[in-house]
């Protein structure tokens, strides 16, 4: 009789201990968001069951709109997965949040013609409170980087957003390098991620190129931060454009704001501001990444 007790409270405690613990799919989708469908035959459904009517399919690569995530969710391959109204060109339904994720970056690579590629996440959120659910609760514990062509999906390998799991918060903007002047087909992709920091901010970004082993390659990675008095800014130069990565800006049409072809160059100054708010550089330190027809290869 011992034993059996014993074994329904192990159980009991096995029970509340998976459910403090709360593992769910999230695409960071929000309501009125733009979000990708990532893998193909979806069911679109007529009401926020597996067992109601399938009203259409969506191939990876179409893009729905979010009208309100449901309060209804089911566990799905592992993991928890809530429920979304959307609409789309095909009409209104439900569909499970697991294949689906917020668009990030979308580029026209145009090889061979015109066609959409999309760098897409799916993340994994640990809810560690039951009782106080969100995202001040838990943490980010995996995410799945998807390339989407078309309706061709491939999970890419070698790189993730989650940096040490320590106040983890994915990416708020991820693009495609397009045009790069580099002698390649495949994209070179920039990760930007953003948070706040006491009066100014800190902003990371990670420059990786996309291999051919679909692959995530870390090229370079620039940290930017900027308060009064202190600053430190980097901008990296493209062949045929930059990008200041603390004012996430892009420019290009000066010739002094383009790099060399086959180069990325990481600049960055640091410095600070005198009393009046006059800024002072005190260094600048140059990075140079050249390609070599194969990969790229640190100069420094």
């Amino acid at each position: 009789m011992r034993g059996k007790i014993f074994f329904i409270l192990l159980g009991i405690f096995f029970t509340a201990n998976v459910h403090a613990q709360k593992i769910y799919f999230d695409g960071m989708i929000g309501r009125g968001d733009s979000c990708i469908i990532t893998d193909n035959n979806i069911n679109v459904r007529s009401d926020c069951s597996t067992n109601s009517k399938v009203l259409f399919q969506l191939d990876a690569g179409k893009i729905v709109k979010v009208e309100e995530r449901c309060r209804e969710e089911i566990f799905v391959e592992g993991a928890w997965a809530h429920w979304y109204k959307i609409s789309c060109y095909l009409g209104e339904g439900y569909i499970l949040g697991r294949w689906m994720t917020s668009v990030y970056g979308e580029c026209d690579l145009r090889n061979g013609g015109a066609r959409y590629d999309y760098v897409a996440c799916q993340f994994l959120f640990q809810e560690n409170d039951a009782d106080c659910p969100g995202e001040d609760s838990g943490e980010y514990i995996k995410d799945e980087i998807l390339f989407i062509r078309g309706n061709l999906v491939r999970r890419l390998t070698g790189f993730s957003l989650l940096k040490g799991k320590v106040s983890s918060y994915p990416c708020s903007e991820i693009q495609v390098v397009q045009d790069s002047g580099i002698i390649q087909d495949i994209p070179i992709v920039l990760f930007i991620k953003n948070m706040g920091y006491g009066a100014g901010r800190i902003k990371n970004c990670s420059v990786c190129l996309l291999t051919d082993e679909k692959e995530l390659s870390e090229i370079c990675f620039a940290k930017t931060v900027f308060e009064i008095p202190y600053f430190k800014n980097q901008i990296i130069y493209f062949p045929d454009k930059s990008y200041d990565v603390y004012n996430n800006e892009w420019s290009g049409t000066d010739l002094l704001e383009r790099g060399t072809p086959n180069e990325i160059v990481v600049v960055t100054k640091e410095g600070e501001t005198d009393s009046i708010g006059n800024i002072r550089f005190t260094s600048e330190k140059k990075s140079v990444y050249r390609w070599n027809g194969n990969r790229f290869k640190s100069m420094i």
